[in-house]
């Protein structure tokens, strides 16, 4: 899903609503999906989602919808330490 340039945004809004917002135990079942699945990326995949998702967001802005799931996922990231696994990018 996530090597399908096409495919890469609308699989992960979708993931993102459901990761964000649902059931409790759907909320855990994909956090913890998507954390073992990126536990077995290469850190420029893991990159790719990231930015992704962050794309997600920014396109959401108005759209509580999303946003507000988005906004869940992305505290998620952080608290899941996946950030830490990106490469440090220098400024140019």
């Amino acid at each position: 899903m996530t090597s399908l340039e096409w495919a890469r945004k609308p699989c992960l809004e979708g993931y993102v609503t459901s990761a964000g917002m649902g059931s409790e135990s759907l909320v855990h079942a994909t956090r913890a999906a998507f954390a073992q699945y990126n536990n077995i990326l290469l850190p420029e995949k893991l990159h790719g989602t990231c930015m992704t998702v962050v794309t997600i967001f920014m396109d959401n802005l108005t759209n509580d919808r999303v946003l507000i799931p988005t906004m869940g996922f992305l505290i998620f990231l952080f608290d899941a330490n996946l950030i830490e696994l990106l490469p440090i990018q220098e400024a140019s």
